[in-house]
Parts: C-alpha cells; structure tokens; sequence
C-alpha cells in the first residue's frame, strides 16, 4: 500500500523461522522487488496487479526468473481484479491466464475475490476451469471455509489444482 517494501525484515525472519518453502505476495511489481524477495529465501514471488496492468514489466520479471513466479489471478464475477482488488480489468480470467502463459508465466494463484475471507467454501469450478484453460499448475485461495473444500480441490488436482491456500479457515 505505501508504494515501498516495508516488511522484509520480518519476511526474512519468517523465511529463517520455518524448514518448507515459502512464497511472498504484495507490492511486487519491480523485478527488482522480485529479486529482493527471492535474496531473502523466499522459494516463490507472487505478482499480481502489475501482471494484468503492465505486460512488459511481467514478461521482463518471468523471463529473469519464471519459475519461482506465481502469477496472481484474482477474479470478480469472471474478469481479472486489478488495484487491490477494486478494479475490474475487463480481461476474461482465462483469456489474461493464456496470455500469461504466452510470456512465460508456469504457475497461478487463482482467488476468487467474491469469496476471500467469507468462509462461504472455495469456488472449485471456476478454479478448475482456469487451471484447464491455462495448462498449468494452480494454487486455489478464496473462501476455504472446511475439509469440505480442500476434499473438493483435491478431487480436482488432475485438473491442474495443485494446491490451496488456508486463511480464516
């Protein structure tokens, strides 16, 4: 929110703190933020404004490093979700995920922003669906409320949900 990267000390902390992989969000929109998450430790850098708004800035930050990228696909009623969510983008989610693919992206976040932090159980089909269109790995956030839901991903994993993040839940 404040345009600069204020949290990388704790990041660093965290990262030293635990013995799994971890992916970092928020605020990178540089490949030089990127760069500085990834020097931290961080196994994965998730992108996600600058990736619907800006197509030479995402195609420069997964040419340098696209397999420890996750590119951010946050939905509203079908259209990517841009400037913290306010903004529809107008972009069909599949469509801006196949142009995504075209510059390199191998791994989505895919969150359904109707659903996130509401508990009211993850949208499984719409996560499915751009997994399918994509051709590539997905990781589903969003309203996971239950082992209900993550039953329901891991039906899907042959669709291509490989995993799921947890909040409120």
């Amino acid at each position: 929110r404040t345009g600069a990267p204020v949290n990388h000390d704790v990041i660093a902390q965290m990262i030293a703190a635990v013995d799994v992989p971890v992916q970092v969000g928020g605020g990178l929109r540089t490949l030089d933020r990127v760069k500085a998450i990834l020097a931290l430790g961080a196994d994965r850098a998730v992108v996600g404004t600058s990736a619907a708004t800006d197509p030479e800035r995402i195609a420069e930050i997964l040419g340098a490093d696209g397999d420890h990228i996750v590119v951010g696909a946050d939905m509203i009623d079908g259209f990517v979700a841009t400037h913290g969510w306010q903004v529809s983008s107008g972009e069909r989610v599949e469509d801006f995920g196949i142009r995504m693919v075209g510059l390199g992206a191998q791994r989505f976040l895919f969150t359904d922003v109707s659903r996130d932090g509401m508990l009211q159980g993850c949208n499984v089909d719409a996560t499915a669906a751009f997994a399918l269109a994509v051709g590539k790995p997905v990781i589903a956030s969003g309203g996971v409320r239950d082992m209900d839901d993550i039953r329901a991903l891991v039906a899907r994993y042959k669709d291509g949900i490989e995993s799921v993040v947890m909040g409120k839940s």
